[in-house]
């Protein structure tokens, strides 16, 4: 053989094709899958692998053809690799400095020596340097994405801590902190517990039951670190619990104790919480947690004369905001009733006729705001002025709700906002148009014994600047039903944490659908009132049914 073999004119044409296409990739898997199609194609081998060095020094293969045993991913040395046949090695770099190598099976080609292996050579040097490369450019994609999280997470917690500064409320601090998870990764189930000696438990979640949370406080008592539930002999414990393994659990501390526990169930894109996960969690707890002492600190504080003045006052601004009695037509009966949770609620629901046509026009509306006291009576009193002010002149119920939310959303603290559903019904013909602002969607139940949900997209009145809000139409027929409630009817707990449920109130509205509008509502809250027993009131309870007669 010759000592200094050259390249002719089709090796050197082919050489410079091959090193365009390196250069015209920056994936590391479509380098090496070009590298051994050429190299067992110039050495007519049959079987090959291409591997590249990791951080740690081992070799993993990337890329292998007619090496079943050679999986992805399995790490080799060249002792190994000519234990499996594979006795050409090439490196992929310089033997001194290897970003990986080539190993192929027999050569069959004639003079592959010679003819085909310093062309090889040359282009296995040309793709070390496309390696370096594509390596580069990920990871310096990887570092982009790291810092854009970063920059996500930072945010967050911008946001979160304006909104801890703009409450002074365990119950609204929960609620943020269990809302931010929940959009920030996407998950359906949560639930957040914090505690205090002489503090009421304050509790929010979805798919999660205060029970598995108490189980969990009484296992991790002590824990002082976010992790994901899951490992060793906690996983046939956490089954019986119905929490499903890799949910993550996180702490809220207080100095040297836990005040509470978070509890993340999967999220709904199938990915799992990573350790950045684990880190930002806990410091959002972190945050959480000094605000909770502070409200809880706060409560304490206050002298009870003073906080009994404010719950009078709001009562009594309260009382006044409810419609002394219904406006109803012939025809049509209507019964409405709120039982609050506390001495100040907030749900709220009216009623007022419009004249602004030849026929008159009647809006019904059942709202819920959030959060107590003297915030939510005068939200609730701002909510009512403004729905009178804009049905004088707004022509579509649409336009009423998409003119209040941007007005109460301009107006109002962020963590002031309103459910509700409007109903503006033509008692002549019977024909409803309504808009649903977040709300639970109310049930109709159809003399001739169907039941329908009334359901048009909008979010919560003052949430967001935008508009959101849709309106859609129904007909209410002779003999027809149709409740409109808070999700303190739904959402009404017995003892065993079970919900009163929208299907509990569908079947005694189907029951006493034959009887008068007042009976209905009486008959449903005597339902709940069996349902929930000695279990305390957590949720003010607000409900109006309006009937078409027979």
């Amino acid at each position: 053989m010759s000592a200094n073999p050259t390249l002719d004119k089709l090796q050197l044409e082919d050489l410079l094709e091959s090193v365009e296409l390196l250069n015209a990739t920056l994936s590391v898997q479509e380098i090496l899958q070009h590298l051994l199609r050429v190299a067992m194609a110039r050495a007519r081998s049959t079987k090959g692998i291409a591997a590249t060095r990791a951080p740690s020094g081992h070799l993993e293969v990337l890329v292998a053809r007619g090496a079943a045993e050679l999986k992805p991913g399995t790490r080799v040395t060249e002792i190994s690799l000519r234990e499996q046949g594979l006795a050409t090695i090439l490196p992929i770099g310089t033997n001194s400095e290897k970003t990986g190598l080539v190993a192929l099976g027999a050569a069959t080609a004639p003079d592959f020596e010679l003819n085909e292996l310093p062309g090889l050579r040359i282009l296995l040097g040309f793709g070390a340097t496309a390696i370096a490369n594509a390596m580069a450019h990920e990871e310096s994609k990887r570092l982009n994405e790291r810092m854009n999280q970063r920059l996500q997470e930072l945010r967050a917690l911008l946001d979160f801590g304006r909104g801890l500064t703009s409450t002074l409320d365990a119950e609204e601090v929960v609620q943020m902190l269990a809302l931010t998870f929940a959009g920030r990764w996407a998950i359906s189930r949560y639930a957040v517990h914090a505690w205090r000696e002489g503090q009421d438990h304050v509790f929010r979640a979805r798919g999660f039951t205060f029970a598995q949370m108490e189980a969990l406080s009484g296992r991790y008592r002590d824990l002082s670190e976010a992790m994901l539930l899951g490992a060793g002999d906690e996983l046939e414990w956490l089954r019986g619990l119905g929490i499903p393994p890799g949910s993550m659990l996180i702490p809220l501390r207080s100095s040297e104790r836990m005040i509470g526990l978070i509890l993340c169930g999967l999220r709904l894109n199938k990915k799992r919480y990573k350790r950045e996960d684990l880190e930002f969690g806990l410091t959002m707890a972190s945050r959480a947690a000094g605000s909770l002492e502070n409200a809880w600190f706060l409560k304490e504080a206050l002298v009870a004369r003073e906080i009994e003045k404010e719950l009078e006052l709001a009562a009594s601004i309260q009382k006044d905001l409810f419609p002394k009695a219904m406006p109803v037509e012939t025809g049509w009966e209507v019964a409405a009733r709120n039982r609050q949770a506390r001495q100040v609620g907030g749900d709220y629901f009216d009623g007022m006729r419009l004249r602004r046509e030849s026929s008159p026009r009647i809006l019904y509306l059942v709202a819920d705001v959030a959060g107590k006291g003297m915030g939510s009576a005068i939200l609730m009193s701002n909510i009512q002025a403004t729905l009178r002010a804009l049905l004088e002149h707004e022509p579509t119920l649409e336009a009423v709700a998409r003119e209040a939310n941007q007005l109460l959303h301009a107006n109002t603290p962020s963590n002031r906002f309103a459910t509700a559903f409007l109903l503006l019904l033509d008692p002549e013909t019977g024909r409803a148009d309504f808009v649903n602002c977040g709300h639970n969607n109310p049930l109709l139940q159809r003399a001739r014994g169907g039941m329908e949900r009334l359901d048009a997209p909008g979010l919560a009145l003052g949430m967001m600047p935008y508009p959101t809000q849709k309106q859609a139409a129904v007909e209410l027929l002779p003999g027809d039903t149709l409740a409109i409630y808070t999700d303190g009817v739904s959402e009404a707990l017995n003892v065993h944490d079970e919900e009163f449920g929208v299907e509990r109130l569908g079947e005694v509205m189907k029951r006493l659908r034959d009887e008068s509008a007042e009976t209905i509502l009486e008959g449903i809250f005597q339902a709940i009132e069996y349902h929930v027993g000695d279990a305390p009131q957590h949720d003010d309870i607000t409900l109006m049914v309006l009937k078409r007669k027979p």
